[in-house]
């Protein structure tokens, strides 16, 4: 029995001592979570105010070469905490990543963020020029957050359809356009194409310059008065006669719903214990899209389009 006791001492001696060796040979220094996240004062950048702010994010624009920005997949940004995370979709090709808020810029208004040579790498986009890109805050599981403040990459999320990805250059080409009376050096924007005007119809010459008789305007015979008749009435075209709508959320609170319904431009309908948040009818299936887009990026994820008829 002595000599079992003993035996059993012995392994649990050894275990503890190849323990300590594993202990000691292990990398230290890595950091194991991301420190408490630093949101800092206004600053102001080419006469432009930022106030930073832990909030949500998702907007579209142009991304840059950040030349400081070492191995890591991350991006600067003016407003959102540091560190905070962000999927970066890439408008010419739908491809997203996951990358890393760690730094204050870019420090021209031109660009929305300024992206690592590993975050153009991921996205197989040229860094060369600005990328159009959308930016969205997101919750990452603690495994992605640890591989990027260790250098790696995150896996990619799935593509981006082209249906929205259709949508979101849309709004990037609105939000880039120069706006009348501005001055067309300031911001990044985009030159909006003019039609010509039309030409000139050739204009047949008169019977009186080919030397033809003069022609005599014939007076019209007289009419009696009749009594005016009403002219056909027209279908309106009016918003809301299409057949499709985006089903924003279903709210427990009415005035939740009168809020969330007030901010987007939509209307609130059900009654009882659920409210609901549309927005449309639309006749043109594009305009729903924008919506459904504009809803998202106010945070409605689970937005969608519903069929309504006419």
């Amino acid at each position: 029995m002595r000599s079992l006791l003993n035996a059993a001492l012995t392994a649990l001696a050894a275990l503890a001592v190849s323990t300590g060796a594993l202990a000691k040979d292990a990398p230290t220094g890595l950091p194991i979570a991301d420190p408490a996240a630093v949101v800092g004062e206004p600053y102001s950048l080419e006469g432009v105010t930022y106030t930073p702010a832990d909030a949500p994010f998702d907007d579209v624009g142009y991304a840059g070469l950040d030349d400081g920005a070492g191995s890591s997949v991350s991006i600067s940004h003016r407003t959102m905490p540091l560190p905070s995370y962000v999927e970066i979709t890439a408008l010419n090709s739908g491809r997203t990543i996951l990358a890393r808020v760690e730094r204050r810029g870019p420090m021209t208004a031109k660009q929305l963020v300024a992206l690592s040579a590993a975050g153009f790498a991921q996205l197989e986009a040229d860094s060369a020029q600005p990328l159009a890109v959308r930016v969205r805050r997101v919750n990452p599981q603690e495994y992605e957050r640890a591989l990027l403040r260790t250098n790696q990459r995150a896996p990619e999320r799935l593509v981006t359809p082209g249906s929205l990805l259709e949508v979101l250059r849309t709004l990037l080409a609105r939000k880039s356009a120069p706006v009348a009376g501005s001055d067309p050096g300031v911001g990044d924007k985009v030159p909006v194409a003019v039609a010509p005007p039309p030409k000139p119809r050739p204009v047949k010459p008169s019977a009186a310059k080919q030397g033809l008789a003069k022609p005599v305007a014939a007076k019209p015979p007289p009419t009696k008065p009749s009594p005016a008749k009403a002219p056909p009435a027209k279908a309106a075209a009016t918003p809301g006669s299409g057949a499709n709508s985006v089903l924003v959320a279903s709210f427990a609170s009415r005035p939740n719903a009168n809020a969330t319904a007030k901010k987007l431009g939509g209307k609130v309908g059900g009654s009882g214990k659920l409210w609901r948040v549309q927005l449309g009818p639309f006749a043109q299936r594009s305009a729903a899209e924008a919506a459904l887009a504009r809803a998202k990026m106010a945070g409605f994820g689970d937005a969608r389009i519903v069929s309504t008829g006419k």
